[in-house]
């Protein structure tokens, strides 16, 4: 089973759980012995695809660190806090973290998304005409045709493959602004 360390010991995501926030960003930080590289994929694989069936999920990503590293960065969104926690009370997930190796030690931590003006992805026009037209061509290149395929603008969001088609309306509503756009990638 894995150990759980706060990425921020002022507040442990335990506090973090009570906030009423949407949609809400979980990045969890895994340090894991080289030799259980294999086990945490298998187990974080089998993990994301039981989150995947609960309410409120949006999508999630792994990452790995570059170089000789044994770190990985998991990205998940979710639709709110709310959702988050019932996903993390299931008792699915409980038997799940018994499946990591136990040299693994996560660090989670919940992130609401910040808004500055013009200094995302694609604030000028020509930027955002090229980023929409690329988005167009990869959804259009999905195995089945999708209607986001229309004219949207741009926000650089990345979705992970298995991401839930029911969440895009409320991900359009949440994360869109006007002269920003939804970026999907279905890879």
């Amino acid at each position: 089973m894995l150990q759980l360390q706060p990425l921020d010991p002022k507040v442990p995501i335990f506090e973090q759980r009570g906030s009423d926030v949407f949609p809400v960003v979980l990045v969890n930080v895994f340090q894991v012995a080289e030799a259980d590289i294999p086990g945490l994929l298998k187990a974080w694989e089998d993990d994301a695809n039981r989150m995947k069936r609960q309410p409120g999920y949006i999508s999630t990503q792994l990452h790995r660190a570059i170089g000789a590293s044994n770190l990985f960065l998991n990205y998940a969104v979710w639709e709110s806090v709310a959702h988050f926690q019932a996903a993390f009370n299931h008792p699915d997930f409980k038997l799940a973290l018994e499946q990591y190796p136990s040299s693994v030690v996560a660090s989670p931590h919940l992130f609401s998304r910040v808004a500055i003006p013009k200094a995302g992805f694609a604030h000028n026009p020509k930027d955002a005409r090229m980023m929409r037209d690329c988005c167009k061509e990869r959804i259009q290149r999905g195995s089945a045709a999708s209607p986001l395929a229309s004219e949207i603008p741009f926000l650089g969001l990345h979705l992970a493959a298995g991401y839930r088609h029911d969440s895009l309306e409320r991900l359009e509503r949440n994360f869109t602004r006007p002269g920003v756009a939804l970026y999907i990638d279905r890879r």
